[in-house]
Parts: C-alpha cells; sequence; structure tokens
C-alpha cells in the first residue's frame, strides 16, 4: 500500500496511521496492498470527500478533509472516506460525476445535489461502519501506547 498525507506536521503521522489501519481492516491484504492513497487536508465546504484522480488497474485515491475538524472528526471523515474506497474497490460503489450517476451493486442512481446521497445504501452502510472503524483504531491505540483510563470511542 503507497500512502501520501499532506497536513498540520503533528496530525501526518496519526493519519498515516490511521490510513494504513483502516484500509488492512476493510479489506482482504491482497486488495489493501494494491491501494495508493493521497489523503489532503483543507480548507473544504463539506466534511470531506473521496474520488479517483487516475483509473487503471492501480487508482489513485484522494481523500480530502475540512481542515477545520479535530483530530477526532478528520479520522472520523478518514474512516467514512476509506469506507467509499472500499466498497470501490470491491466493485460495489462506482460513479461518474459529469453524468451525476452512482452506480451500487448494479442498481443506478441519478442526483443532481450531492446531499440527496446521504439517503442512499453506500452511505448508510458507511454511516454505521465508520463507528465501529473508529473505535477499533482508538482502542488498538490505547493499547499500544498503554494509555491509562482509555475509554473506548463513542
Amino acid at each position: 500500500m503507497w500512502t501520501s498525507v499532506e497536513a498540520d506536521r503533528a496530525e501526518k503521522p496519526i493519519l498515516e496511521v490511521a490510513t494504513r489501519h483502516f484500509a488492512y481492516s476493510l479489506l482482504p491484504e491482497n486488495l489493501a496492498d494494491t491501494l495508493n492513497v493521497i489523503v489532503v487536508v483543507r480548507e473544504l465546504p463539506t466534511e470531506g470527500w473521496t474520488f479517483e484522480i487516475r483509473g487503471g488497474k492501480f487508482p489513485i485515491h484522494k481523500i480530502e478533509i475540512n481542515k477545520d475538524f479535530s483530530l477526532l472528526l478528520k479520522l472520523e471523515t478518514l474512516a467514512h472516506e476509506m469506507i467509499h474506497i472500499a466498497q470501490v474497490v470491491e466493485g460495489r460503489l462506482s460513479w461518474d460525476y459529469n453524468k451525476k450517476e452512482f452506480v451500487w451493486e448494479g442498481e443506478i442512481y441519478i442526483t443532481t445535489n450531492v446531499k440527496d446521497l446521504s439517503d442512499t445504501p453506500w452511505e448508510k452502510e458507511t454511516e454505521h461502519l465508520e463507528y465501529e472503524l473508529m473505535e477499533e483504531f482508538i482502542y488498538t491505540l490505547g493499547t499500544i501506547y498503554e494509555i491509562p483510563n482509555f475509554q473506548r470511542y463513542k
């Protein structure tokens, strides 16, 4: 797996570790090994998004996250977007922004407004999984770094 993170110096290492952790938690190792992910923390009008910047056999996925978020919210957004990447890599989700068309497990969804997507099956799946992923990641960090009185993510 190849990753590149453009973020504040203090947040960059944790975002790099989280990107890899989420990928290997979501995908079989052979698929996670082929991922190319760029994470950019910058000013955005929303929480974040992901898109492919190059397709092909080994596409490059780019995740952009709102820079005004706390580190915890950046990690939640990263988890959310990594789930979308896993959905794409597994062949369950694809999109064509020019046509404003999404395909989820063979069914076509057309939208003129990104906000319309919150009730789609892939977003509902992502919202459910992101909290499990975050809890696992934060618990793992607490265990690795032996943080006293560590409480699970809620």
